[in-house]
């Protein structure tokens, strides 16, 4: 008989732990969430407030807005509760080429991604009084001129840093300076603008507003294929270089998050990014919705995390490889 009971109180408590995060998930959202954005204040906020806005309408909650610099969104997901209301609007830097390229703090499996919100695509301009106004100006004048051009590299670890890097030295096999510009994106686009460099690897938000005034001139994309943006741009493929990269921004929680929760915040984020005012601010700012749900993005985010990992290990970049 007390064999019996034992068993019976087993079972009871092992379907308790099953119910539980159903019966969680049934009243979630119930409280603020917090959606931490890895940027400084940029204009990637644009994009970021408005999905904030949406998603508290939908969810009907608040949904606060919160900057995680230095890895504090990270931490604040990883250490906090799985619970759904601790959210990282994550980069590619944070997720895949710091882990890569600078310390081994994490790797995507310690998150579960809700969804992949964008992509942002990466523009090779040169500046216009650069000695080069066309994509095939440039690879000529490098290859007569060695050592010559300068092209800025922003950011560090960044895609623009390490695609540029690699297609230069490997695709390309061009010899020109790279010049390193770890303070950001607005650094870069000074140097460039007043010639200090004669080009600039960057993502449109941060300067298709010069592309416009004339200041910059688009000589390629390292897109797959051709910008709405950018019509007449051609892509480094239509160059002949077998190479495509594109940055991008996906939404993850704490990995021990139940399931049904993930759901619940994919279905309205996809809603969210897909609402018209959405789509026309991510327009107004030159980043690109692109959705994959929950799974596929878990899928996409191991892939991209392999892919920088054997790129920074060809060139010499990996944390793993530098001296100790």
């Amino acid at each position: 008989m007390k064999k019996h009971f034992s068993f019976v109180s087993i079972m009871i408590f092992v379907c308790a732990l099953v119910l539980v995060p159903n019966a969680y998930a049934e009243k979630y959202p119930d409280q603020t969430i917090t959606v931490y954005h890895p940027f400084e204040p940029t204009p990637y906020d644009v994009l970021s407030e408005a999905y904030n806005e949406e998603l508290s309408e939908l969810l009907n909650v608040p949904v606060k807005f919160e900057y995680g610099l230095r890895g504090k969104a990270a931490q604040a997901v990883l250490k906090g509760k799985p619970d759904g209301y601790t959210v990282f609007f994550a980069a590619m830097g944070p997720m895949v080429l710091m882990p890569n390229m600078v310390r081994p703090a994490y790797r995507p499996e310690d998150f579960k991604a809700v969804g992949r919100a964008t992509l942002l695509p990466i523009l090779f301009v040169a500046g216009k009084n650069a000695p080069f106004k066309t994509f095939d100006e440039f690879i000529e004048y490098a290859k007569k001129n060695p050592g010559k051009a300068s092209i800025g590299l922003t950011n560090f670890p960044s895609s623009l840093h390490i695609g540029m890097t690699h297609f230069i030295n490997d695709l390309a096999k061009l010899d020109v300076k790279l010049v390193e510009q770890p303070d950001g994106p607005v650094r870069g686009t000074i140097d460039c603008l007043i010639g200090e460099t004669d080009a600039l690897i960057s993502h449109p938000p941060d300067i298709m507003r010069y592309i416009k005034r004339g200041d910059f001139i688009p000589l390629a994309t390292f897109a797959e294929n051709r910008l709405e943006m950018l019509p007449d741009v051609p892509t480094l493929k239509e160059k002949g270089y077998d190479f495509s990269q594109t940055s991008w921004r996906v939404l993850v929680v704490h990995k021990d998050t139940p399931q049904e929760i993930v759901e619940v915040l994919a279905k309205a984020s996809e809603q969210a990014l897909k609402n018209p005012r959405t789509l026309q601010t991510a327009k107004e700012n030159y980043e690109i919705i692109s959705w994959l749900p929950p799974e596929a993005a878990d899928t996409f985010l191991q892939d991209e995390f392999k892919f920088y990992e054997e790129l920074s290990k060809s060139l010499g970049l990996h944390y793993s490889q530098k001296k100790k």
